[in-house]
């Protein structure tokens, strides 16, 4: 077995925590009385950002729309940048 697939089965449990821990938080972007929900899942987004080894991660207001979260770690000079773009807000049913 590749030392990748080994790593990710043998943390599979605590991976599948750090997901339903996440999806707990009813982040509703589309319905007003979830909109501290959507601060809350923020900032459990930024936490699970510095866990993983991110050197800086914050959540960043953006007025009267939900908040962003940025994070960065800058350690591999002469390396490509690499930006990902997800979403952490769910739709209602």
């Amino acid at each position: 077995m590749d030392p990748v697939t080994q790593y990710l089965e043998s943390h599979h449990d605590k991976f599948l925590d750090s997901l339903k821990a996440v999806l707990r938080i009813p982040s509703v972007s589309a319905q007003p009385q979830h909109a501290q929900d959507m601060k809350r899942c923020a900032e459990h987004v930024k936490q699970d950002l510095l866990a993983a080894g991110m050197e800086k991660a914050e959540v960043v207001s953006m007025g009267e729309g939900h908040p962003v979260v940025y994070a960065e770690w800058l350690q591999a000079p002469g390396a490509p940048t690499v930006l990902l773009y997800g979403h952490y807000d769910v739709q209602p049913p």
